[in-house]
């Protein structure tokens, strides 16, 4: 082993008019051993565990939901988008109307137009005004949208594919089936 004699150190002083000059003393002096080339280096240390990110919160999930509603097909995007809102309105509605008319049933008759609203003897005839108007004009849009969203979504469905393809498959169902095998004819 060699020891590493400590020769005057330059502590990186600018200065050209003071010199410093460093001796250390021996006791401090330190063996240093001669790298051994014969054997094969170390295993590198194994690395360590992955570690999982934390959970999202709360906030996060509700944001991530959000932001994934694109991803949607056309109807359940309009569903949870435009026709959340209406559904919540009539619901609302609803709710308010059976509260003031004491009844669920005399509220859905107004929403359904069996019951005229001026016919209740109640004094809010607004808000029963208001329901069967929704129950007249708006349940009967919300519905004929769907079905349009489901009646465009097949259409669409049907011209994507080729005439030629229709035609073959067409003529694959035509064609009688074939007996299974291992049954002689």
């Amino acid at each position: 082993m060699n020891e590493t004699a400590w020769p005057v150190a330059d502590l990186a002083i600018t200065d050209p008019s003071i010199q410093v000059r460093y001796r250390p003393r021996h006791d401090y002096v330190k063996a240093v051993p001669e790298p051994d080339t014969t054997s094969a280096p170390p295993p590198p240390a194994p690395a360590p565990p992955p570690v999982a990110p934390p959970p999202p919160t709360w906030e996060q999930r509700i944001r991530i939901r959000w932001a994934e509603r694109h991803a949607l097909g056309r109807l359940p995007y309009w569903l949870l988008t435009r026709a959340s809102w209406v559904l919540g309105l009539c619901a609302a509605l609803f709710v308010l109307n059976a509260f003031l008319l004491n009844s669920a049933a005399k509220a859905y008759d107004v929403m359904i137009g069996i019951t005229s609203p001026a016919d209740l003897g109640v004094a809010p005839h607004w808000c029963a005004w208001l329901l069967s108007i929704a129950g007249w004009g708006a349940i009967p849009a919300f519905v004929g949208a769907m079905v349009g969203y489901l009646v465009t979504d097949q259409v669409q469905t049907h011209q994507a594919e080729p005439l030629e393809e229709v035609l073959r498959r067409l003529r694959e169902l035509a064609q009688p089936p074939t007996p299974p095998p291992g049954e002689g004819a």
